[in-house]
């Protein structure tokens, strides 16, 4: 899960509201920065209680990753169509 909102870093490309033809293209590459959180389900199995630890190992370990990193990657696409 990702904040719902967070500062970010980024390059908008695309044609601007004002100007260009009928169609706009837009298109945003950025970069997010704030803490994601993990969160790790199963079905079926939920009540094998190994599933279960080694889901909370997982879990643990790729949390730590995701630490590491405060950033992720964004990408936007869009089209606007003035009529």
């Amino acid at each position: 899960k990702v904040p719902s909102a967070c500062p970010y870093l980024g390059r908008r490309f695309g044609t601007p509201a004002d100007r260009g033809g009928r169609f706009k293209f837009l298109f945003d590459l950025v970069v997010g920065i704030g803490k994601r959180k993990l969160a790790l389900t199963s079905t079926g199995a939920a009540s094998d209680p190994t599933l279960q630890a080694d889901l909370d190992a997982q879990r643990d370990k790729t949390q730590k990753n995701l630490d590491k990193v405060p950033v992720y990657p964004v990408i936007s696409l869009g089209l606007a169509i003035h009529l």
